[in-house]
């Protein structure tokens, strides 16, 4: 990517890395997982000229982000989509996933 130049996009799936089940989609427009968790959060923020509100966890800023079961940046790539959600903090309101959903979720991705 040019210096300078922050971009967005709307599809994480594309950008955590590059693939979609066995096929690769634009295998020389892929993007390190820190470059594409910028490009859902701070970046995104800064666009719309919200960050002083959001995009980062910071004191004073909008608490909505995911907590997730295993660091993304420590996840090897190709497992990124097997990181599962624990749940949500929504305007700093915690929101679990709720009994049963992740291991639907799990069985549903294993009959793809």
């Amino acid at each position: 990517m040019p210096r300078g130049l922050s971009i967005t996009f709307p599809d994480a799936h594309v950008l955590l890395g590059g693939w979609h089940r066995d096929h690769t989609v634009g295998p020389a427009q892929r993007v390190d997982v820190m470059t594409a968790l910028k490009e859902m959060t701070i970046w995104p923020a800064w666009q719309h000229f919200e960050q002083e509100t959001k995009g980062s966890i910071e004191v004073g800023k909008v608490a909505n982000f995911t907590v997730v079961d295993e660091n993304p940046l420590d996840a090897a790539p190709m497992r990124l989509d097997q990181i599962e959600v624990i749940g949500t903090v929504f305007r700093g309101e915690w929101f679990p996933v709720p009994e049963g959903v992740r291991e639907r979720a799990a069985a549903a991705a294993s009959r793809e």
